[in-house]
């Protein structure tokens, strides 16, 4: 941005007239995306895991780490369908 001319205290937008300080996100200090609420389970996992990679970096070997399976971004999002103004 400072490429293309911004300056900083310089408000964003085609006029220089919007927002001039930073987005704040809330803290995340787990695994999990922003906004998500972990489950009891999903907590615990993650528990299991920082305790199991720490013994494992303790005793020189490497964790046994589940993998969490990742759904395609079909399955995540699906459509209800396209809406026609008819």
């Amino acid at each position: 941005m400072l490429r293309d001319g911004y300056e900083p205290g310089m408000g964003l937008g085609r006029n220089d007239d919007g927002t001039t300080s930073l987005v704040k996100f809330p803290e995340n200090h787990g695994r999990f995306g922003v906004g998500y609420e972990p489950t009891h389970a999903d907590k615990r996992r993650v528990s299991l895991e920082r305790k199991e990679r720490s013994l494992a970096h303790l005793q020189g070997w490497g964790p046994q780490v589940e993998r969490v399976p990742i759904c395609h971004i079909d399955e995540s999002f699906v459509s209800v369908g396209w809406m026609h103004d008819d």
